[in-house]
């Protein structure tokens, strides 16, 4: 495996890229697919702190802007 941060993460979208295919493949949409995915890893993730961290993200990844049409 390469050091070099781009082909890490190109490395890791790919695994990612991966377990959600497979879990579509065995009939999980998509989204379900991708939602599976972050509960089980919240599921591991042991630091109080660090989940707290993620769960802030995921948040504000939701927030609707005032300027946001829905597009």
């Amino acid at each position: 495996m390469s050091d070099k941060p781009d082909d890490l993460n190109d490395q890791i979208r790919n695994t990612i890229d991966e377990a959600i295919r497979s879990l579509v493949a065995v009939g999980c949409s998509h989204e379900t697919a991708c939602g599976l995915l972050v509960i089980q890893g919240a599921l591991r993730i042991r630091d109080r702190e660090k989940l707290a961290e993620l769960r802030d993200f995921l948040d504000s990844c939701t927030e609707v802007g005032d300027d946001d049409d829905g597009d």
